[in-house]
């Protein structure tokens, strides 16, 4: 489709090319292994060990044609926002598949739906996870009319008539979408599958009008935000408390952080108290920093 964005993930073909030196180390040792053993089914060896590592591969992306598209939701934002939320990996992903179009956007959803578990494993950072379908779906897409609302990412209703609001648990502020809960942990059983919410997209839904476009400036987008929520009464954010505001500075910080010289970055870390707040705001006012719409992250002058 003209006009697509070309996003390259982020060490995707690192990843790739490792993989081939490993499949050529694994077969190189079988071989000399055979010779010296005297075995002479040093061949049989070499395609069993090249195939379980292109097993390995597989399993991560079962079907390249989908392989970008699969690195870039797993880098977005998680519903409970457990792996270091970035908005702007979030950003990537939804302006990504609209750019696809909805026909292939809606494929790639029910690709990701088939390949990757209802929800994160715990010890897996930028996993492969449907919850991460909660955030980026209502992002992609709006309602064709009001009686076609979302359903909510835990509903398991037929979606003939359903009208369940999907939890809100990303506020867009300056086309910056933060995850605006502060979760510790989560038990209770695993979460459903988000198949249901793929097809209400493909049945009620169309694309949003223009892709996400962040402001400029995402620290002041998050002090706008951390106002806003302080008196907000909605059910999910009226525990508002220094955590959450320590959330959705840490969500800024990471979109800017590749700017800031590596002395700089190793004396941030996620707790970002007033002061050295407003020393990463100033910091950050010296670099002009500026969103491209190109590179699809922020840059600055």
């Amino acid at each position: 489709m003209d006009g697509t964005l070309a996003i390259a993930p982020e060490n995707l073909t690192t990843s790739r090319c490792v993989g081939r030196v490993l499949s050529a180390i694994a077969t190189a040792i079988l071989a000399l292994w055979g010779l010296a053993r005297g075995h002479d089914s040093c061949a049989q060896g070499q395609d069993t060990s090249a195939q379980n590592l292109q097993s390995a591969d597989e399993e991560d992306f079962p079907n390249q044609k989908f392989a970008d598209s699969f690195a870039l939701i797993n880098r977005s934002t998680d519903e409970l926002g457990m792996d270091s939320p970035n908005p702007v990996d979030l950003v990537r992903a939804v302006n990504h598949l609209h750019a696809l179009g909805k026909d292939r956007a809606i494929e790639t959803l029910r690709a990701y739906v088939r390949h990757a578990p209802p929800e994160s494993e715990s010890h897996k950072r930028n996993g492969a996870s449907q919850a991460r379908l909660c955030c980026i779906i209502p992002l992609l897409f709006v309602a064709k009319d009001q009686n076609s609302e979302a359903p909510s990412p835990g509903d398991r209703r037929e979606l003939a008539g359903g009208k369940a609001q999907p939890e809100p648990y990303i506020t867009v502020e300056g086309d910056l979408p933060f995850h605006n809960v502060s979760f510790g942990g989560r038990t209770g059983p695993t979460r459903p599958g988000q198949s249901p919410l793929v097809e209400w997209a493909a049945k009620h839904g169309r694309l949003r009008a223009k892709p996400l476009r962040p402001i400029d400036d995402p620290l002041n987008a998050a002090d706008e935000l951390c106002e806003k929520l302080a008196t907000d009464e909605s059910e999910v954010t009226s525990g508002y408390s220094l955590n959450l505001t320590m959330h959705i500075r840490d969500q800024a910080r990471l979109c800017i952080e590749h700017l800031f010289p590596n002395e700089t970055r190793k004396k941030l870390d996620t707790w970002m108290f007033d002061d050295k707040w407003q020393k990463v705001k100033a910091a950050a006012a010296k670099l002009e920093i500026r969103w491209s719409e190109t590179e699809q992250k922020y840059t600055a002058k």
